[in-house]
């Protein structure tokens, strides 16, 4: 133990010139916890150290993550990991080698204890190291100025009950001031109200939210509540699927929100039309649509009424008004397209005012996009927006080929024009087209002042850390961005709304309106599921004097 105490001291105070003294870092998330027993290791487990070495006690260590971490060096000098020793299943070792970290020469020690199951913490996920006897062992760096390191989740969805590599930084953290030069750097809109909570993370994840601005300012949020079934990480055996729907209200531009009358649907998509709320809704998913309005902004509703008869379904996304009529797509079990209309002369609750196209489906997603697609898997089109460019109707589809997992079709939209002819409505596919974070759901909404599309979407955040041993999953949901057109194709980049720190946590599924001279947007935001996909909240944003974004 010599040997540590010596290397402490040396993180302690300039000598020998071997650093300058202790790095100064910023995280992506974390807090400065000073390391002693008792202490919670990690921000997302109840892992508490135990039997910390002397020489170790008090010395400040960033309290991140388990599964992940970033630190970028804003002063010269040492920084320490600690990890299990190489060989451990759960270890970043051979990671810590390949960034530049030096293993010292230090006999292994042991640091977790296991949380106490008698008072367990609100929220707490009961996930635990395999072995609660882990050996710890100290790798040693020296940062320059503008270095950075990442440790990125191996998984954007940690199966139950394994617990992922960690890794613990022995750093000093910058004050709050400390910013890198970047434009996406704070984002936009990081800062959040909730909207809407699952009743149990653990249990329940939101599904797909929707937010609609009436004309006196009142915004309505939509969560679907959905069980998580086996993706969860309760020891009970679960349900998936749907459980009720929560809508809340906010009158003060989203900064609190009341909780509306609960409603036992599926699915929701809000929208604001002659002078009343109206909602599609499913009871089943992709089990036939129906639609309801209220006239008292959320507190009661008329219907359901069945206007649509089949297995049919999208989420909120983008419609267009022409010709006092509404045209809007869905999809056929994630497998081909179909445009619908409405003629807004006639009742929206009468299914006799509604309209829909044969479902078209594409050829097939291109082989060259994706060399590990089977022959059968094709297709896999949903949540689409539909927008008027020019005089043209065009449905942007999100590209979900099944089997694929993304790897090579991250960013590719299918476009189907959509003809309204002689009373007789059909859609048709155009081609494939690039499209930025088209492997999740995304929002285009159009704004007539400054005559430009803006895109609310997801960036992947990486390409395939299987092969490279670097980067983030290809269908990464952390990071939510903004983009604009003017032509509703090509797409420059605006700034980052939100950023979620790791992997397993997400700001997604947007919906977004214009209110004023800001963009709101309702995020699926998972925060305390440890899943990417299984939201725990629905997080309002907002998005100040967003046109002032607009370079071009």
């Amino acid at each position: 133990m010599r040997g540590l105490i010596l290397s402490i001291k040396l993180f302690l105070c300039c000598s020998c010139g071997v650093s300058a003294g202790p790095a100064v870092v910023t995280v992506a998330e974390g807090n400065a916890l000073k390391l002693a027993d008792g202490v919670q290791l990690f921000n997302n487990r109840d892992y508490v150290a135990q039997d910390v070495p002397a020489a170790m006690k008090g010395l400040t260590f960033i309290q991140g993550p388990l599964s992940a971490g970033r630190i970028t060096c804003q002063t010269d000098g040492d920084v320490f990991a600690l990890t299990s020793v190489p060989g451990d299943k759960d270890s970043r070792a051979a990671e810590l080698n390949r960034l530049g970290f030096e293993r010292m020469s230090i006999p292994p020690f042991h640091l977790f204890k296991r949380p106490d199951p008698v008072e367990p913490r609100k929220g707490r996920i009961p996930v635990s190291l395999t072995d609660w006897n882990t050996e710890c062992a100290v790798w040693r760096k020296g940062l320059v100025k503008g270095e950075r390191i990442e440790l990125s989740s191996e998984t954007q969805y940690p199966q139950r009950p394994t617990s992922g590599p960690w890794c613990i930084f022995l750093a000093q953290l910058a004050g709050d001031g400390t910013r890198h030069r970047s434009p996406f750097d704070p984002p936009l809109a990081q800062n959040y109200t909730i909207a809407a909570e699952v009743p149990d993370a653990h249990r329940d994840f939101v599904h797909d939210p929707c937010l609609c601005v009436l004309p006196n300012g009142t915004l309505i949020a939509g969560s679907p509540i959905w069980g998580r079934a086996n993706r969860g990480f309760s020891p009970d055996k679960l349900s998936g699927g749907p459980k009720f729907l929560q809508l809340t209200r906010s009158r003060d531009g989203g900064r609190t929100w009341q909780r509306l009358p609960d409603l036992m649907y599926a699915e929701c998509t809000l929208f604001a039309l002659k002078g009343a709320l109206y909602m599609f809704t499913q009871k089943q998913q992709h089990r036939d649509v129906y639609i309801m309005r209220s006239r008292n902004e959320g507190e009661t509703w008329e219907g359901p009424v069945k206007v649509l008869e089949g297995r049919f379904w999208n989420c909120q996304t983008s419609f267009v008004i022409r010709d006092n009529t509404l045209y809007w797509a869905m999809d056929e079990s994630f497998r081909g397209i179909l445009a619908v209309a409405a003629d807004l002369n006639k009742d929206l609750l009468s299914p006799d005012t509604w309209r829909r196209s044969e479902v078209v489906y594409t050829p097939g997603v291109p082989r060259n996009l994706s060399p590990r697609l089977q022959p059968e898997k094709h297709d896999g089109l949903l949540e689409s927006n539909v927008m008027q460019i020019g005089d043209e109707l065009i449905a942007a589809c999100r590209v979900n080929p099944h089997g694929l997992g993304h790897k090579f079709a991250s960013n590719v939209t299918a476009l189907f024009k959509i003809r309204d002819e002689d009373g007789r409505l059909s859609i048709e596919f155009e081609n494939y087209y690039p499209w930025p974070g088209a492997y999740t759901k995304f929002c285009v909404v159009y704004d007539e002042r400054t005559r430009l599309f803006w895109l609310a979407a997801n960036q992947s955040m990486g390409y395939d850390r299987a092969r490279f041993g670097i980067g983030d999953a290809a269908t990464s949901r952390r990071a939510l961005m903004l983009h604009f057109s003017n032509d509703g194709l090509s797409w420059l980049p605006g700034g980052c709304i939100a950023l979620a720190p790791t992997s397993t946590q997400s700001f997604m599924y947007p919906s977004m309106k214009i209110d004023g001279d800001d963009l709101v947007i309702l995020s699926r935001t998972g925060k305390h599921s440890d899943h990417h996909h299984d939201a725990d909240l629905s997080t309002f944003h907002r998005v100040r004097n967003f046109r002032d974004l607009a370079w071009h």
